[in-house]
């Protein structure tokens, strides 16, 4: 695989969570891997999924620990984060914690060579704290429920703020990459809207945990969306992630010809 064209997919704009991208950085992941034991040295590309910020992705420096030699020997699957700070990576990532979160490493150099990094991610809009009872206010029944209740609300009735925000957020980019460079107040609207919504997506999935009731404005809602997000009130869109959708619905008719003519085709047995 030509890991330039990771780079370029990254540097024009394309989301991380984008599925042949996302494939494309797991393959370049496994191959690092190969005959990588033990602690690593040097630069690291760092995210964590699903990052919507422009900071999300972290260039971090590996440190070779010769302290933690006996705990974890040649094992590669885990990240030691610094403790040190105002504020913890894991936050900066993607408004993230330690409690398991799987993380996105990379040594690749080309990526690392054309990475710009970005301010962290910083709560700037709040949706407000909504008053809760801490565990000792409830009798041991009372807990009970709230616990049950809680668990079903969060497996069965998942908050759609998630997807929405999400959704609207990916409209803004698709039209920030087909911005010409002299649009500067649209493309700074256009980001600040992206920003609010990071912060509600962000609010969004720590709901159950917080108890936040999490909506999103319309005035950050979009009126159209890009043809390849497969909506009926839609615009055909010209960013690098229109084309590739056109790209491949193309290839996928062209395939569906091909198929339709060798089915047509006589067969020499008769």
């Amino acid at each position: 695989m030509d890991d330039s064209i990771v780079t370029r997919m990254i540097l024009s704009g394309i989301p991380i969570d984008e599925p042949f991208l996302q494939q494309c950085l797991c393959f370049m992941t496994n191959e690092e891997r190969k005959g990588d034991h033990g602690q690593i040295q040097g630069k690291v590309l760092v995210y964590k999924h699903p990052g919507l910020h422009f900071g999300d992705m972290h260039v971090l420096n590996a440190t070779y620990v010769e302290a933690l030699k006996d705990y974890v020997g040649n094992a590669k699957y885990a990240i030691f984060f610094p403790i040190n700070g105002p504020r913890s990576l894991a936050d900066e990532i993607a408004n993230r914690d330690y409690d398991g979160d799987m993380y996105w490493i990379s040594r690749n150099p080309q990526l690392l060579a054309s990475f710009r990094v970005s301010e962290p991610w910083m709560h700037k809009c709040s949706t407000g704290n909504v008053p809760s009872k801490s565990p000792a206010n409830f009798s041991l029944d009372e807990l009970e429920h709230e616990l049950f209740q809680l668990f079903l609300t969060t497996r069965f009735q998942t908050s759609s703020s998630i997807g929405v925000a999400a959704d609207n957020w990916l409209v803004f980019m698709d039209r920030l990459l087909t911005l010409p460079d002299d649009c500067i107040e649209e493309k700074e609207c256009l980001k600040s809207k992206m920003l609010e919504l990071t912060d509600i997506y962000y609010d969004a999935l720590d709901a159950p945990k917080s108890g936040l009731k999490v909506n999103v404005p319309n005035e950050l809602k979009a009126e159209k969306f890009p043809h390849f997000m497969g909506r009926e009130d839609s615009y055909h869109s010209t960013s690098i992630l229109g084309k590739f959708c056109d790209t491949v619905e193309h290839f996928q008719t062209e395939k569906q010809v091909t198929k339709g003519e060798d089915f047509l085709k006589p067969q020499s047995s008769f």
